[in-house]
Formats: structure tokens, C-alpha cells, sequence
């Protein structure tokens, strides 16, 4: 994440942390113990154990929260931080500090059940986008009905876990959102048409570019081809073009076809596909009526004209790979508590990974003489 931020390339980030040891339904009744309250926000005192463990790590995931946030403002980038409106992260020392060096910042909040959620949960957002707040904040109508909280009824835990996934309607509002502000912030999308042309490899380039990491001497794929969608013609009565090899331009005396155009393959009514035009017995190809598929090349204005509706890889939106698009769809039609759960790993394997990070620092800086 640090590293990315000193590309600046980031357009949005935003944050959702865990709010276990933050939450309102500790107070709930048997269940877990409170860890923090409205006067001990950042966790108490006489904490011990795997509960001061907890809230240590969430204290050091609020903080280095804030710490991106900072950091996004000052490049110019724009955030939010989610979590629900009870929760006790925001009176915590990092969220408070946040207020006083971004007084700026847009605070509100909504409730899931006008997004199709089943429970009415009353979700904060602070962020630096306002078209957000145009499109998120929505307060329950009371035109539907809600189920309890309390005890969840899908596993032993809160019925809060059940509403901790963004649904898809929440996600389709929260995109367009982000949508609109990059849009009025002067940022396109790829066009259609290209988006179709554009290969793996091509689109880690064109990533590449986007990024700010294109390697020296490498160039980016041109933005558009010099040539229209191939097309099949008839050629059994054009003999110059019969002779011709799979790749040539066929010769400005054929005018049936426009100046420039090349032979891509050789086909048949069948769709068998053949290397040269099928003139011997011994050809595996039938004798039928024999076609061509030819690569027309655009009009030089007609490329002009179509090139000015093209944005410069720089100021496109990355290309999304299969495989994170399979995910999001994993996220929306799977088991929503075990990606949690997953997440919940991440956020515990990133604060060991800095505590390890940390410590490999501190024993260097000792090994150097320093004390």
C-alpha cells in the first residue's frame, strides 16, 4: 500500500476495518465482554490476555488507518473509512487526530435496509468524496420490515456478522458513486470497442502504463488499429488473389477491394480453413465456393475521427483481470462469513508481518552499534 502511494497513482481508497473489539453488541448480553467504552475508547485498562491482544492490534490498525488517510490527502488522492455508526473506532486517539487535520472531511451515515440488507444498520462513512454522501446517504422509510438482532440464526455469533458483507445493491450505489467523482475529476473510462481489441498482454501494458511503471524501452500497444473488423469475401472468380500467401496485401489492381487491404485466411462455405486456395485433388479442403477473409484498412479520416474519441493510456482506468472479477463474484454469490473470515486473516498476517518487519529493523539498527 505505501509503495503504491509513492506512485501517485491512486484516484480512491477505502477502508472498512474490523470493529470486533469496537462493537455496540458487546454490551449485548451474555456474550463477549466490552473492551472499550465511550470514556476508554482506545480499550481499559485492566485488559489481560488474548482481549488486550485484540485491541492492541486494532488500536495499530486504526492508527496506520489514519497514518494512508494523511497520506492519501497530501498526494491528492481521495479515501473513506467505514465502519458502523456505534462503533467506538471513531472516538478512538487516531480518528480523533484525523478530525483536527482534516476538518474538511464528509461524515454521515445510512442504513443498509434502504439497500436491500435485512437489518437496519445504521453505517458511518467519513470520506473526501461527496458524491458518496449523493448516493449512500439514505435513512430508513420504514416502508419494510426488518429482522431482530441479537443472537445470529445462520451461526453462533451476533446477527451483526450477518450484515457486516456490502451487498450488491450497496455496491452498485457505491460504484456509480465513485463512477461520477471520476468522472468529474476528469478521469474516462476505456472506451467499448477498444476494451473488446485489447489482449491479456496488452492490458498489463496498458496497466503498466496507467501505474507509472512501464520498463525503459518497452512501448505501449497503439490505441487504435489501422484496420477494420476482418471480412469474408467471395474470390473463386478473383485468380490474384487465389495465388496470394496468408498475410499479403493484395495488389491495387484487384479494385474490389479498398488500397491497402491483406489476406488473412482462406475458408470454405463449411468453415474449414485452409493455408492457400484449395486448386489441387489432393487438397483436404471441399470444392465448394471458396471465400477469403480480408482486413479492410480504415480511411485516414475515418481513423483520425475515431482516434480523437480515444483516451490516452494514462488517463484510463486500469483493465480488470478474470481472475479478480471471479473473486468479486465469489464474494457475491458465496459464503459472505468466510470471506469476512478471510479478511480477518489478512488484517492479522499484515499487523504480524509489520511487528516481524519492525523488529528485524530494531535488531539491525542494534547490530549497527546503536543502542
Amino acid at each position: 500500500m505505501e509503495d503504491i502511494l509513492s506512485m501517485d497513482c491512486i484516484l480512491y481508497c477505502h477502508f472498512a476495518s474490523p470493529c470486533g473489539t469496537a462493537s455496540a453488541a458487546r454490551q449485548i448480553k451474555p456474550g463477549p465482554p466490552p473492551l472499550r467504552s465511550i470514556r476508554f475508547p482506545m480499550g481499559f485498562k485492566h485488559l489481560k490476555g488474548i482481549n488486550k491482544q485484540r485491541v492492541i492490534a486494532a488500536n495499530f490498525l486504526y492508527r496506520w488507518i489514519k497514518k494512508m488517510i494523511v497520506r492519501l490527502e497530501r498526494a491528492g488522492a481521495s479515501w473513506s473509512v467505514e465502519n458502523p455508526a456505534s462503533s467506538l473506532m471513531w472516538l478512538t486517539d487516531p480518528f480523533v487526530e484525523l478530525i483536527d487535520e482534516i476538518p474538511s472531511l464528509i461524515a454521515f451515515s445510512f442504513h443498509t435496509c434502504m439497500f436491500q440488507a435485512k437489518r437496519k444498520k445504521d453505517t458511518a462513512i467519513w470520506t473526501s468524496i461527496r458524491e458518496l454522501r449523493n448516493h449512500l446517504k439514505r435513512k430508513c422509510d420504514s416502508q419494510h420490515e426488518h429482522l431482530a438482532w441479537g443472537k445470529s440464526d445462520k451461526h453462533d455469533g451476533f446477527a451483526t456478522a450477518d450484515e457486516c458483507a456490502y451487498n450488491e445493491s450497496m455496491c452498485a450505489s457505491w460504484a456509480q458513486a465513485i463512477s461520477d467523482f471520476a468522472v468529474a475529476s476528469g478521469y474516462h473510462g476505456p472506451p467499448s470497442d477498444m476494451q473488446e481489441d485489447i489482449n491479456s498482454a496488452e492490458a498489463a501494458q496498458i496497466n503498466k502504463t496507467i501505474l507509472g511503471c512501464l520498463p525503459r524501452g518497452r512501448k505501449v500497444p497503439s490505441l487504435i488499429t489501422d484496420w477494420l473488423e476482418p471480412q469474408l469475401f467471395r474470390i473463386d472468380d478473383a485468380p490474384a488473389v487465389q495465388t496470394l500467401p496468408i498475410g499479403k496485401r493484395i495488389p491495387d489492381s484487384v479494385q474490389r477491394f479498398p488500397q491497402g487491404s491483406k489476406l488473412v485466411r482462406f475458408t470454405n462455405e463449411n468453415g474449414e480453413v485452409s493455408e492457400r486456395y484449395p486448386q489441387q485433388q489432393d487438397d483436404n479442403v471441399s470444392k465448394l465456393p471458396t471465400f477469403t477473409l480480408i482486413r479492410i484498412p480504415r480511411e485516414p479520416r475515418e481513423f483520425v475521427a475515431k482516434a480523437c474519441t480515444l483516451v490516452h493510456p494514462v488517463l484510463r482506468a486500469m483493465q480488470i483481470g478474470n481472475l479478480i472479477l471471479d473473486t468479486i463474484d465469489s464474494y457475491e454469490l458465496g459464503d459472505k462469513m468466510e470471506f469476512r473470515r478471510i479478511q480477518c486473516r489478512f488484517s492479522q498476517n499484515l499487523l504480524r508481518w509489520t511487528g516481524n518487519r519492525e523488529l528485524t529493523m530494531l535488531s539491525n539498527h542494534r547490530s549497527c552499534g546503536h543502542r
